[in-house]
């Protein structure tokens, strides 16, 4: 049986309330590069694909020769990607 119009309209407004920013973007590698270990920084979940694109791709490639290393977490009820440095 397939969906009624109001359970798609709900479907459409979840994904789309998701996807609404709940913090200001910032620009990501040069707050990465200047955090320090085990400083926290919060991003809008919006910037997910391009934080982990930024951390495991090129442009921090110098960083990560000199042992800088960052971590990751994704939280969507909140909305946000809470990057670590580890080392």
């Amino acid at each position: 049986m397939p969906p009624t119009e109001s359970a798609r309209e709900n479907y459409y407004y979840n994904f789309f309330s998701i996807m609404t920013e709940t913090t200001e973007k910032k620009e990501i590698v040069p707050t990465l590069r200047k955090m320090a270990v085990g400083e926290c920084e919060v991003f809008p979940l919006s910037q997910a694909r391009s934080i982990g694109s930024t951390i495991y791709g090129a442009n921090l490639a110098v960083e990560r020769a000199n042992g800088y290393k960052w971590s990751a977490k994704t939280n969507i009820e909140k909305k946000t990607v809470t990057v670590t440095r580890t080392q």
